[in-house]
């Protein structure tokens, strides 16, 4: 989208226009910093639609483009105006929790999970960085939102459209939820609920061209067509929430109430067919015509609210209504949007009863984790029983809290402690939950760090709604709005699942929340005069920046490097296995901290039947994570294959008291204290049959 598109005033017949290109021109003329920022965008709509980012092998070499684009950004840009103290403030607090987040490499028990937690923490303050340290324009910031709303928008119809195209559609889904192109259906969700904020702003927007705001409308319908797809429960705690903070925000609320209420009516059209998908799933009925009919449902409901937005923009610019027709109008839309929250409270009250009843049970469900992921008669996942295992993963991650509050078990480490300490028989990676990951992992020091910056971030992004006459007057204000609100849903969300852990969400999240921060900026007005401190904060400005860009380019380099030579072992291993094996001895020298090649190598090994390497590569796996629990599976079976029943034994002892649930690893010491033979091959079988089952 041209920020040309984008109209903050109106056009001035005494001065010669450059029309798009102009305005763009002068733009970046004035503010070079914006392009950068879309440079940004584009590295973040490329991770979500692969994967959302989160393959190491993806986010490693983007995370070095984004650092070298700062790198160039500090070097080559106007010198950024000294920031406010909330802006240092936060750049700061989010800089000293990535560092610490790097110290919780020393004591956590897998180091090379850490390291790429910490890498990934890096990430997003260098996103933070490319969006805050230098001022950005109302037009421009409003250019980035709707980069954002826009680019995701078509990502997700196209990715709909392929799967109604696909000969194997089911592999688009997961438990008859849409769940590509993330890979997992709550963060598709989110993906599509950060983005379907920008497409509704900018929809209700008399700034924007009407062609542009009919193309926000409609791209607000598919995205929330395709969040119902996903079926998330989380969502229906999360987006009201958002949504009312969103409205208390924004200026204009009566324009963006009336984008809301297009969009959802359009959602709301569509939602049989759409509903409809995981009903075929749930009842075990062809996908094929259950799935064309959501596509052509969104499809229509994309053009219907195109056609509406647009005519709505034409008219918006031809009618000019007097003050006090518009003090009306906006009585009269408090007036209905409070008759309306009045009335959904009532229909709640009726369906669900006692409020407090409902709350008591639906904790019990929620505790429970019984008929997880199911729906109930109506073939809905909404309506359906509330069980889920949050509960298992949240009561861990708060006992290992309480058990390490000041430094925590270290940062994107929780799945060894899971294992042991589980009800369930899940493997997860992580806690579900931003708030319980970052006070698990990283303890008090960490969460008031990180509480701190996004604090102050906040703070300086409030500035912008303040600016002008009046709370957040005008396209600044809507802006800062509709980036704030971005971010507080996804951390709201991520309060209840995995999402964090996806580099396309939290860096549209900290972009957002960059963008509204330099909104709250003010750009001099002239230059300021040259003084000691001046020339001294100029120089900070430049060698700091430089020293920790160059430190954490190594940093990032050395585990990419790893996980290439990895990736392409494991592609080639059957080909060449002692070529692959050389790759692995590289990965390993270049990430020593990581036990993912050790293991890789003993795994490998064991394939081609040589058994004292595989010992001898899960030795040095164990040396680099002493509580890998399946290393010492692998240890225990090749000792019973070996002819060594007491040694196998003591090694899977110790690997069923990490996994007390794992019922391969009971079986194996099971069968070793009957004096039975194991077959590494035969247990690797059931491993890798067991990682095939879809998950619960």
């Amino acid at each position: 989208m041209a920020i040309g598109l984008l109209h903050t005033r109106e056009p001035d017949p005494t001065r010669k226009s450059g029309g798009m290109t102009g305005e763009a021109a002068e733009t970046l003329r004035t503010h070079p910093a914006v392009l950068p920022g879309f440079v940004t965008m584009a590295v973040l709509l490329y991770f979500a639609s692969s994967e959302g980012g989160y393959p190491a092998t993806t986010w490693y070499p983007g995370a070095l483009f984004l650092l070298i684009l700062l790198g160039v950004a500090l070097a080559t840009l106007p010198a950024p105006a000294r920031p406010s103290r909330p802006v240092v403030a936060a750049l700061g607090l989010l800089t000293a929790y990535a560092a610490w987040t790097f110290v919780t490499i020393a004591w956590a028990g897998d180091p090379g999970d850490a390291w790429d937690g910490a890498n990934r923490v890096a990430l997003y303050v260098v996103i933070f960085a490319l969006f805050a340290l230098w001022p950005i324009r109302s037009s421009a910031a409003a250019a980035v939102l709707g980069v954002l709303g826009l680019g995701v928008a078509l990502l997700g119809l196209l990715t709909l459209m392929r799967a109604g195209a696909s000969a194997d559609p089911e592999t688009f889904f997961s438990q008859g939820r849409f769940s590509e192109p993330t890979g997992y259906k709550n963060a598709d969700v989110a993906l599509w609920s950060m983005a379907f904020l920008p497409c509704v702003l900018l929809a209700a927007r008399r700034e924007v061209t009407p062609l542009l705001r009919g193309a926000f409308l409609a791209g607000a319908g598919v995205l929330g067509g395709l969040a119902l797809m996903g079926q998330s429960r989380a969502s229906l705690l999360v987006v009201p929430v958002t949504l009312l903070v969103y409205l208390v925000l924004v200026p204009g609320r009566l324009r963006a109430f009336g984008a809301l209420l297009a969009a959802a009516l359009g959602v709301a059209a569509a939602s049989g067919p759409l509903l409809d998908v995981f009903r075929a799933f749930d009842r075990d009925t062809p996908l094929g015509p259950a799935l064309d009919s959501a596509v052509v449902a969104v499809l229509l409901v994309s053009v219907a609210l195109a056609v509406v937005g647009t005519l709505w923009g034409v008219a918006d610019r031809r009618i000019e209504l007097s003050v006090a027709t518009s003090a009306k109008l906006r009585r009269g839309g408090a007036v209905t949007a409070g008759a309306a929250t009045l009335l959904a409270v009532v229909v709640a009250l009726a369906v669900v009863g006692n409020p407090f009843s409902a709350a008591g049970d639906a904790w019990e469900e929620f505790k429970s984790g019984d008929r997880y992921g199911q729906g109930d008669d109506s073939g809905s996942r909404f309506t359906g029983d509330l069980g889920s295992n949050r509960y298992d993963l949240w009561r861990v991650a708060l006992e290992r809290f309480s058990e390490e509050p000041v430094a925590g078990i270290g940062i994107d480490n929780f799945q060894q402690d899971y294992l042991q300490r589980a009800e369930t028989v899940e493997k997860p990676r992580y806690p579900h939950s931003l708030i319980l990951g970052v006070l698990s992992q990283t303890g008090i020091v960490g969460t008031l760090l990180l509480v701190g910056a996004l604090g102050a971030a906040l703070a300086a992004g409030v500035a912008a709604l303040r600016r002008g006459s009046g709370l957040g007057s005008g396209l600044r204000g809507a802006a800062a709005a509709g980036a704030v609100t971005v971010f507080v849903y996804f951390v709201l969300h991520g309060s209840l699942d995995w999402l964090w852990e996806f580099p396309a969400l939290g860096g549209m999240a900290f972009a957002m929340l960059g963008v509204a921060t330099a909104l709250g900026r003010r750009a001099p007005s002239s230059p300021r005069p040259s003084t000691a401190g001046g020339r001294a904060f100029g120089a900070a400005s430049v060698v700091v920046p430089g020293l920790m860009v160059g430190c954490l380019a190594a940093s990032l380099l050395a585990p990419w490097l790893a996980e290439r030579e990895m990736k392409v072992a494991g592609e080639s291993w059957q080909a060449g296995p002692s070529q692959a094996l050389d790759r692995l001895e590289r990965a390993a020298a270049l990430n020593p901290v990581a036990s993912d090649p050790d293991l890789r190598a003993g795994l490998i090994s064991v394939y081609v039947g040589d058994l004292r390497t595989a010992e001898s590569r899960f030795r040095d796996a164990l040396e680099r994570e002493p509580r890998n629990a399946y290393a010492m599976l692998e240890l225990g079976v090749i000792a019973s294959e070996r002819g060594f029943p007491d040694v196998a034994f003591e090694w899977l002892a110790k690997s069923a008291e990490l996994t007390p649930r794992d019922a391969i690893t009971a079986d194996a010491l099971d069968a070793v204290a009957r004096l039975e033979r194991l077959s590494v091959q035969d247990i690797n079988d059931q491993i890798l049959k067991r990682a095939r089952l879809p998950a619960e």
